[in-house]
């Protein structure tokens, strides 16, 4: 009897030990799974959440516009910071179209910033002014949509849009001979609720051609990464 409960006793310590076992390697088979899931976590609150605070955008809004008025007293013509507004017809995010993607320059989260492939920061409008004015224009800082550019620029010249990127881009589009260029122009609000898929910029943005502005706006960016 006493032989019978012994052989038991090692039988019930075998069976304890290699369960044991069994949930170790059970551990060691799912970290990999539990690592990957926190990685992927991780990546979509970088993704929903820009890198850059309200202070560093609204400084590299500063330097921008700085550099554009400097070229752009030497050039006769005028920038503003007022190149893009959203209008009534929806609440939700706004975008431009490149070649590289859709550039999301609104974020109302309708459908939120991981929907988009570029992130806008900030942007310029540069133009002939009417009043001859050239550098920083103070005056466009009250256009509204309603009365687009025709209040302080030359219709009749080049109007040109810039989106500066997250992503270190430079992106433009030149509106010629066009009489009614508003700060909507070459945006869209992006269809998040299914019920306007048809929602599209009637103009695409290109990487710009402006060496000298491309490599400016690298060296500011990259201060903040």
């Amino acid at each position: 009897m006493k032989r019978y409960i012994n052989i038991l006793s090692i039988i019930i310590i075998c069976f304890i030990i290699c369960a044991g076992c069994s949930n170790n390697e059970n551990e060691k088979n799912n970290k990999p799974e539990k690592v990957a899931i926190a990685q992927n976590k991780s990546n979509a609150n970088q993704v929903s959440k820009s890198q850059f605070t309200k202070k560093d955008k609204h400084e590299i809004k500063s330097k921008v516009l700085a550099w554009l008025s400097d070229r752009s007293k030497k050039r006769g013509t005028a920038v503003s910071s007022r190149y893009f507004s959203t209008s009534s017809i929806s609440k939700g995010d706004w975008y431009a179209m490149t070649p590289k993607g859709e550039i999301q320059v609104f974020n109302a989260n309708k459908p939120g910033r991981k929907a988009f492939d570029l992130h806008g920061i900030t942007g310029a409008t540069v133009y002939t002014a009417k009043d001859g004015k050239t550098g920083y224009d103070y005056d466009a800082k009250t256009l509204s949509n309603v009365e687009g550019y025709d209040k302080v620029a030359n219709l009749s010249k080049p109007i040109t849009k810039y989106i500066f990127t997250e992503e270190g881009e430079v992106f433009e589009y030149q509106f010629e001979n066009k009489n009614d260029v508003t700060l909507s122009s070459g945006f869209a609000p992006k269809d998040y609720n299914d019920k306007d898929p048809n929602l599209l910029p009637n103009e695409q943005f290109k990487e710009t051609d402006n060496k000298e502005l491309k490599k400016y706006y690298k060296q500011v960016i990259e201060k903040y990464k």
